[in-house]
């Protein structure tokens, strides 16, 4: 009786805990990227730091709470060759798309107008910061996202519902902070804001598949470090001037 009720306490804790890790992205890309925008690069630096903080919770939980142990899988061939030929595929098609279809819409244009204030807010007003920023996101904070929104997040919602549902759902809430994101760069309601943040939800579904196939994080983490350094590529191009 005592270790069923334990269970049930752990199970209604994991339950509030996916809850808050699922809009808390979101809740704080409102902070630091909109609400703090006029305030001096520092402080907007800080609290993007210590909005990332979160992300660290699902390695305490496993930790602390699930007592696992980490532990490094090797890859093999197809998932690697998977996440990559999707990133790539993916990656190339943007970078058509902007270069034939929006690069010189007035959309994009008022769009590279709201990136270098971004970017000059956040301190990344030279081409090294801005190479330094786009490595690091582009590699580790890709990692850290699929830990986050695939390792953790879409794992244990499949303790409540199916794996189908708790794809759309982890993929959704992953696309909460995007919208925030787009919709400042782009005017919200906007159509391109609506069709990237649909791209977005697509990408976080498909890289659910690609955890569930393999169950590691190889295949997802590789294909997103791909689409990440495509779209600092677009946004370099878009914010160059002021380099």
């Amino acid at each position: 009786m005592e270790a069923a009720s334990e269970s049930g306490l752990k199970r209604w804790a994991l339950a509030l805990v996916l809850l808050l890790l699922m809009i808390t992205p979101t809740v704080s890309a409102v902070g630091y990227f909109v609400l703090a925008e006029a305030l001096p690069p520092w402080v907007q630096q800080t609290l993007y730091a210590l909005a990332k903080l979160v992300m660290l919770f699902p390695a305490v939980w496993l930790l602390c709470i699930d007592r696992i142990s980490f532990r490094i899988p090797v890859p093999t061939r197809t998932e690697v060759f998977t996440g990559l030929g999707f990133g790539v595929f993916v990656a190339v098609g943007m970078g058509l798309l902007y270069a034939f279809l929006f690069r010189s819409t007035a959309v994009f244009s008022e769009a590279a107008t709201a990136i270098e204030k971004k970017m000059i807010g956040f301190g990344i007003d030279t081409p090294i910061r801005f190479l330094c920023f786009a490595a690091v996101i582009s590699v580790a904070h890709s990692f850290l996202e699929e830990y986050y929104w695939r390792g953790f997040i879409f794992e244990k919602l499949r303790l409540f519902v199916s794996a189908e549902m708790s794809g759309l759902l982890s993929s959704l809430a992953f696309t909460g902070h995007h919208i925030v994101i787009l919709g400042k760069y782009f005017d919200w309601g906007s159509v391109y804001q609506i069709l990237f943040s649909i791209g977005v939800t697509i990408g976080g579904i498909i890289w659910c598949l690609m955890f569930y196939r393999w169950r590691t994080l190889y295949a997802p983490w590789i294909s997103h470090a791909c689409i990440d350094a495509a779209i600092f590529a677009v946004g370099y191009d878009l914010c160059r001037q002021i380099f």
